[in-house]
């Protein structure tokens, strides 16, 4: 299908740092519902949304670069401080923004000639927005 967008156009960013070596990344966003059934209400279901959390995590290739991804990401970690991440979209796919911690890292090395790999779990702090131009 001509329209549909490639995982490649998509990208995560700390601060305006694309983070390097990024093979995948999931952005996840749930909204929590609160129960707001009387008794007169009989059987009918009735809520309204509370907090809305959202995470992003993201995996990629450890490199030798000097801006590799695991470096950025161990320094997020260290910090104890939000960073700003951009998920930048394409077309129909808007960018999003918001503040969010490292909760969960991860570097991975088997034997042999394997690449190194990385993995990182984002947790947001603030609300996730919509960037608008």
């Amino acid at each position: 299908m001509e329209n549909t967008v490639l995982g490649f156009e998509l990208g995560v960013k700390i601060g305006s740092d694309l983070v390097a070596g990024a093979k995948s990344h999931t952005l996840t966003m749930t909204a929590e519902l609160i129960e707001t059934v009387a008794k007169e209400d009989g059987l009918a279901p009735s809520n309204r949304v509370g907090k809305k959390p959202w995470s992003v995590s993201v995996d990629g290739l450890v490199t030798s670069a000097a801006n590799n991804g695991y470096a950025q990401l161990l320094t997020a970690y260290h910090s104890d401080d939000p960073v700003t991440l951009l998920m930048e979209g394409k077309d129909e796919v808007p960018d999003q923004t918001g503040k969010a911690r490292v909760t969960s890292l991860e570097i991975s090395a088997s034997g042999g000639a394997a690449v190194a790999t990385f993995s990182a779990t984002f947790e947001g702090t603030s609300t996730l927005e919509i960037v608008t131009a």
